[in-house]
């Protein structure tokens, strides 16, 4: 039998439990959500089971202190008084732009 027809006979016996239950007038509507709840969270986690990722750190220290860096220079360049400073912090801002690029394309 495959994954979807033994996921379809498992859901059909809990929603068949739950229907023999039915005439129950005493549960509130959240005992009778939570109910309809597990009777498609149990067959799925029996059937199917848990499916686990491996992780990894998105970015790297040495990204993360690139990103340190070109911060510092923009809080600089836009600090700063002269034109001519300004001008060439905007530069060494675009150098360590594409330096931070490139090396979140490598993480």
């Amino acid at each position: 039998m495959n994954v979807r027809e033994s996921f379809k006979t498992e859901l059909k016996n809990r929603f068949q439990a739950l229907t023999d239950m039915e005439n129950v007038e005493s549960e509130t509507i959240e005992e009778n959500w939570r109910k309809i709840q597990t009777a498609f969270t149990e067959p799925s986690d029996s059937v199917l089971g848990f499916k686990e990722k491996n992780k990894k750190d998105w970015m790297t220290q040495q990204t993360l202190e690139k990103i340190r860096e070109r911060k510092n220079v923009k809080e600089a360049m836009n600090a700063c008084k002269t034109q001519a400073r300004k001008v060439e912090l905007q530069n060494k801002h675009a150098e360590k732009n594409r330096e931070v690029k490139k090396s979140v394309r490598r993480d």
